[in-house]
């Protein structure tokens, strides 16, 4: 590594030979060490390390591991990453023909590779669906699977127990009674069956109090202090009150 002062006069310029940048990255070919500690250890920039690992890296180690001995090897070696390239093409195109919306419903993943299962492998489409191969075989042949089971069981036991409790009952006291009985449930789960099956619990009615009914044909009682003249006495005589209050030496009481 050599330095030579630039035009400006102020910093130097740095110029690395060959041999050193070979250096650097058979480095940090052979360490576990990453770009950014490889380039403090040496002193010199991370954009360097990556750029001269770009250029002599394959010589000072393959990425893909020591290369193949023989032709046939080697011929090997490139059928196996074709095979890989085209499963992760095939999958991108899953992926693609999705348009980036969530996969949904077991059903619903389950018609989505019965749409693309002539297009591509059924074991590519489980795979990226995040569903199983003998799952999908199942509901091909009409079976039930277990989550379809278990769903339909426990959407029974919701029905007898809403009923039991005359639809008063909500998600979360259903979820509650489920789990008193020994049912291991959760309560999302319960609120979307419930929901599937239009079940609701029925709510009270809000009891709006009234303190005066103006509603009526009866007559209604005139405002006497309107009808008074200015007080002379005290306010306290012209205050209205309710006739269960009592006078006392202390003040007026009221009954609790």
């Amino acid at each position: 590594m050599n330095e030579e002062k630039n035009s400006g006069g102020s910093k130097p310029a740095r110029f690395y030979t060959e041999e050193f940048r070979r250096s650097v990255v058979d480095h940090w070919c052979h360490s576990d060490k990453t770009a950014v500690q490889v380039a403090q250890e040496f002193g010199i920039k991370v954009w360097n390390v990556r750029d001269w690992r770009r250029r002599y890296g394959p010589a000072a180690k393959p990425l893909d591991g020591p290369l193949p001995e023989t032709p046939e090897a080697m011929s090997r070696e490139i059928q196996q990453l074709r095979k890989e390239l085209a499963r992760v093409r095939a999958q991108r195109d899953i992926l693609k023909k999705n348009h980036g919306h969530s996969f949904g419903s077991i059903e619903g993943r389950y018609r989505m590779i019965e749409e693309l299962c002539k297009e591509h492998a059924v074991q590519d489409l489980c795979e990226v669906l995040e569903v199983s191969r003998s799952g999908y075989y199942a509901w091909c042949r009409g079976q039930e699977s277990g989550r379809e089971l278990g769903n339909r069981i426990l959407t029974e036991q919701i029905k007898q127990l809403f009923e039991s409790k005359r639809g008063r009952y909500g998600s979360p006291r259903i979820t509650e009674e489920l789990r008193r009985s020994g049912q291991c449930c959760n309560h999302k789960r319960v609120e979307r069956l419930m929901r599937q099956e239009g079940l609701k619990g029925r709510t009270g009615k809000g009891r709006k109090v009234r303190t005066t009914h103006s509603d009526h044909d009866q007559p209604i009682a005139p405002n006497r202090l309107l009808e008074r003249s200015a007080p002379t006495k005290p306010m306290r005589s012209g205050w209205p009150t309710s006739p269960m209050c009592r006078r006392r030496r202390a003040g007026c009481l009221s009954p609790r």
